[in-house]
C-alpha cells in the first residue's frame, strides 16, 4: 500500500488565494462605504430647521455629518433665511414661531 503526501504547494496556493480575495472584499466594502449616497429619480432631502431651538441645534452635527455622505440635501434656518422662510410657507410647515 502506498501512502500519498497531500500536496502542500497547491494547498498553500489555495490559502494565499482565499486570503487575497477577504482583502480584496474588505477593500472594496471600505471604500463603497466613502462614497456619497446619490438619490435616484430627483428627489431631495430640505430640511428646515430654527436657530433658537435646542432640538435642532442637538441635530445639527448629525445633519452635517449626513450631509457629506448625501447629494441633493438642503438646510434652511427659517428665522435666519428669507429663502428657507418662503420653502417652510410654501410646504405649509406650521410647526415652528417666527
Amino acid at each position: 500500500m502506498k501512502f500519498v503526501k497531500p500536496n502542500f504547494i497547491s494547498n498553500k496556493l489555495l490559502i494565499i488565494i482565499a486570503i487575497f480575495i477577504t482583502i480584496l472584499f474588505i477593500v472594496l466594502v471600505c471604500y463603497s462605504m466613502g462614497k456619497k449616497e446619490l438619490f435616484s429619480s430627483g428627489k431631495e432631502l430640505h430640511y428646515y430647521s430654527l436657530s433658537t431651538c435646542p432640538h435642532c441645534q442637538e441635530f445639527d452635527p448629525v445633519w452635517q455629518s449626513f450631509q457629506q455622505k448625501t447629494e441633493r440635501c438642503y438646510k434652511y434656518v427659517v428665522d435666519e433665511d428669507d429663502q428657507g422662510k418662503a420653502k417652510a410657507i410654501l410646504e405649509r410647515l406650521k410647526s415652528f414661531v417666527v
